[in-house]
């Protein structure tokens, strides 16, 4: 059985990795979980609800804030336990900060590395920013490349990856249903709907921001169009209620 590491930092993260390394440990396989802290808050909440334990909390966030800090505190965070644990096969998960630090750490100790959610690609390297040189920067060091569709798959073998090394496994996220979904759910939201259909909406990433004109024209266009068959529930994130009171 190989030594896995895992390092994840964001919620997303976690939501992703987390049915990975419960098929691995059912496969028998020794696991290693890093937690870098990048959202310590929200992600602390998740571990708990769903009983998970790390072997290692970096707690980036308590001593660093901006991208070069962050990457770089990873970094020294992450050799100590790289060269204690020696793990056959380090994974990371999308293009986060902890993303780039894990695979510049596996890079630098010549350990195997694992990309999950591999190929994603705009090739504008300030769109998303940071996100898309991170996962660029990724796919040059990872030597097996998890990709969600045949197009991701597709984008990494225009760019000469070995396609022997090239998986197309679908979304994480979708595999995460069986460990959330509930017959018996219930949410104040929802009671509202009755029998209409609902479209679920979200806008929070930072490259929307901008947009959120654009955006919401859009969604009132769809409300009405679509008025007698479905509903539309927006959780407004804490971030965009940031940006709107600025």
């Amino acid at each position: 059985m190989k030594k896995l590491l895992f390092i994840f930092g964001t919620r997303p993260e976690f939501i992703k990795v987390y049915p990975v390394i419960q098929e691995a440990k059912k496969q028998g396989n020794p696991i290693v979980l890093v937690n870098t802290g990048q959202h310590k808050e929200m992600l602390n909440e998740l571990l708990d609800e769903f009983s998970v334990e790390v072997d290692y909390d970096l707690k980036i966030m308590d001593s660093y804030s901006g991208l070069s800090e962050i990457v770089s505190g990873t970094l020294s965070g992450l050799e100590p336990i790289v060269k204690q644990e020696k793990p056959d096969v380090i994974l990371v998960h999308g293009d986060t900060a902890a993303t780039l630090a894990g695979a510049l750490v596996a890079y630098f100790n010549q350990i195997k590395l694992a990309h999950i959610e591999a190929g994603l690609r705009t090739y504008n390297k300030f769109s998303p920013f940071p996100e898309e040189m991170n996962r660029q920067i990724v796919g040059l060091l990872a030597d097996y490349h998890f990709t969600p569709t045949e197009m991701t798959r597709d984008n990494l073998l225009k760019e000469g990856k070995n396609r022997k090394q090239v998986f197309v496994v679908g979304n994480s996220a979708i595999d995460m249903f069986q460990y959330t979904l509930k017959d018996n759910y219930e949410n104040e939201a929802l009671t509202w709907q009755a029998d209409k259909k609902m479209i679920l909406v979200t806008a929070h990433r930072r490259e929307n921001l901008n947009d959120l004109e654009e955006i919401f024209d859009g969604i009132a266009e769809i409300a009405d169009e679509f008025k007698e068959t479905h509903k539309i529930i927006y959780p407004i994130p804490e971030l965009l209620v940031k940006f709107i009171g600025k």
